[in-house]
C-alpha cells in the first residue's frame, strides 16, 4: 500500500484521488506502523518550507529513516523541497537532508 503522509499540509484527498484513479491501494496516514509498512511513501504540501517542516515534526526523522530503508518517497511540491538539506524560503529552515 502507498501511505500518504498526513501532516495537516496540501492537497491529499487529490492526492489519494490521483493514486487511486489509476488502481492503486492507498492510505492517508500519520501513524507511524503505517509508514513503516509502506510499500511507497507520499509526502505532498501546499505552504511555506519552514510551515511545513514544523507541521512535519517528529514524522520527519521517520520519513527518512523509511525512505534510507529503500522504501520508495515521492515529494510532491513542498514536499519534495523539504527532501532537500535547507531552504531560504522566509528565513533559513533545514530539511530532510535526502537530496543534496
Amino acid at each position: 500500500m502507498i501511505v500518504v503522509i498526513d501532516y495537516n499540509v496540501g492537497n491529499v484527498k487529490s492526492v489519494c484521488n490521483a493514486f487511486r484513479y489509476i488502481g492503486c491501494e492507498v492510505k492517508l496516514s500519520c501513524e507511524p506502523k503505517t509508514i513503516e509498512n509502506a510499500v511507497g511513501i507520499v509526502l505532498p504540501g501546499v505552504a511555506a518550507f519552514g510551515y511545513a517542516v514544523s507541521a512535519l515534526g517528529a514524522l520527519a526523522e521517520l520519513v527518512k529513516e523509511v525512505a534510507l530503508s529503500g522504501t520508495p518517497l515521492l515529494g510532491i511540491c513542498v514536499g519534495y523541497q523539504m527532501l532537500f538539506d535547507k531552504s531560504s524560503e522566509y528565513g533559513q529552515h533545514n530539511g530532510l537532508g535526502l537530496v543534496c
